[in-house]
């Protein structure tokens, strides 16, 4: 998909395509792998990913069987040296949190989806994501 799209990069879950792989079909592609801890996120490093996205950093209702990390692990897998983005229950209130963590950036999809005014909760967001 991200071949015929003509993306810049592609994100690939841990259990998929490795970043070895991917590098093969582009290699001009920014490769990040989602990861869910230390341990897994070494191996994406290993493997060549150009970056991380780890989760779920707190609580969210989709995934009730899988336990949040906290900002302790994220702060961890930072010093891997990859640039790493916070995922799940990330809501601008929690992005000040993640910032002194270390995250390079977040992902959120809730926070906004279901917010009443999205435009209004992304603004909120990127205001705290470029606050110094």
């Amino acid at each position: 998909m991200a071949l015929a799209a003509g993306a810049h990069g592609v994100q690939l879950r841990y259990d998929s395509l490795s970043p070895e792989d991917a590098r093969r079909l582009n290699r001009e592609w920014w490769i990040g792998v989602s990861v869910h801890d230390l341990a897994e996120a070494r191996a994406a490093h290993a493997a060549g990913a150009d970056y991380l996205l780890l989760g779920p950093v707190f609580r969210r209702p989709p995934h009730p069987g899988r336990a949040s990390l906290g900002c302790g692990p994220l702060a961890d897998v930072v010093t891997l040296g990859l640039p790493v983005i916070g995922d799940g229950g990330v809501t601008a209130e929690r992005i000040g949190a993640l910032r002194v963590a270390g995250a390079y950036g977040v992902a959120a999809i809730r926070a906004l989806w279901e917010a009443a005014d999205p435009g209004g909760a992304a603004a909120a967001m990127i205001e705290e994501l470029t606050a110094r």
